[in-house]
This record gives structure tokens, sequence and C-alpha cells, in this order.
């Protein structure tokens, strides 16, 4: 799959995205791009976007686009923060079809991945 990771992402998620193509906003120079522009660049030329924006699935209409998002949920976007949940990231990646959006989130020790945000 080709994937897009969020400017606030950190771009070192792309190693534990392994037998993805994972590319960067940055990357893309799409950096300056507000959410509803960047969602349109990103038509056809990504599988999957992920961002850590949890105000996206009500801000923009994502329903019918050609890409699925996914939205995790951390502590931080920094690698540490985001390594509990790379099985769980890879499998939604795996799994989300065109339009769609998944949450996934970092589990804490009872298997609740809102408590390890509170």
């Amino acid at each position: 799959m080709r994937v897009l990771l969020d400017e606030m992402m950190s771009s070192k998620l792309a190693r534990e995205l392994v037998g993805h193509e994972v590319s960067t906003v940055q990357r893309e120079g799409w950096a300056s791009l507000a959410n509803g522009r960047l969602l349109d660049a990103i038509d056809s030329l990504f599988d999957v976007f992920i961002t850590m924006d949890k105000g996206m699935r009500h801000q923009q209409h994502v329903t019918g686009r050609p890409f699925g998002i996914i939205e995790v949920r951390a502590r931080s976007n920094a690698i540490r923060a985001l390594q509990p949940a790379a099985l769980r990231i890879l499998a939604a990646i795996d799994t989300i079809q065109p339009g769609e959006i998944m949450t996934v989130g970092v589990v804490d020790g009872a298997g609740d991945p809102d408590a390890a945000l509170a």
C-alpha cells in the first residue's frame, strides 16, 4: 500500500511500516496545505493517510475519498509513543477501505486504548 504520514506524525514511524511504500507530507511538499486541500492532493496518489488529527473526521468530508484515514491516538507523536501501536497500525493498513476512517490507539496494560491517554 502507498501510505502517507501527516506532518505531525514522526517520520521514524515509516521504518515500522514494513512492506508498504511510505512517504510524508513534508517529503511531498504539502506541509503548508490546510486539511481540505491536503486531502484533495492525496486523492489518487496514496491508499492510506495516517494522522493524529482527531478533528479531521469532523472537519473534513472523507467519505467517498479513494483512500482510507487512520487516526492514531497516543500520548505524543514521538516514535517511542507510537511504536507500541505499530502492529495495530499495520493491521489497519491491511484492512482499511477507501473512504473509511479507523482509530488505532496505544493500549495500556489493561487493554483499553483510551486509558493510555488519560
